[in-house]
């Protein structure tokens, strides 16, 4: 089977750091994964995928307490050849917590 490679960097989206352990999935068509790999300390990961000239691929990284980012790319004209992505920069998820303070008094409508 002919072969290309993806290779991934993935950093935080605030302070820029490497993120370690993020899963990078390379999906054709979208939501079918044909590769997986996760991301080393450098916040690297090289992925082996099956080569078919002319296809198109999504890579989706995701990595818990982030939002998911993904990317659409194309096979190299050849197989055996490198598709490099990034840096791709993952933003933290909000907590989904808002903190509401009121200065006045409330009043009730009856009053």
């Amino acid at each position: 089977m002919q072969t290309f490679s993806v290779t991934v960097q993935a950093r935080d989206g605030i302070t820029l750091a490497a993120l370690q352990g993020v899963t990078v999935r390379v999906e054709n068509p979208p939501g079918s994964s044909v590769a997986m790999g996760t991301t080393g300390a450098d916040g690297t990961a090289s992925i082996t995928v099956p080569y078919t000239a002319g296809a198109s691929f999504k890579v989706v990284l995701s990595k818990a307490g982030y939002l998911t980012e993904s990317r659409s790319i194309a096979a190299p004209t050849s197989a055996g050849g490198v598709v490099p992505i990034g840096p791709v920069s993952l933003d933290q998820r909000s907590s989904g917590e808002i903190t509401v303070t009121r200065t006045e008094p409330c009043v009730s409508p009856a009053e």
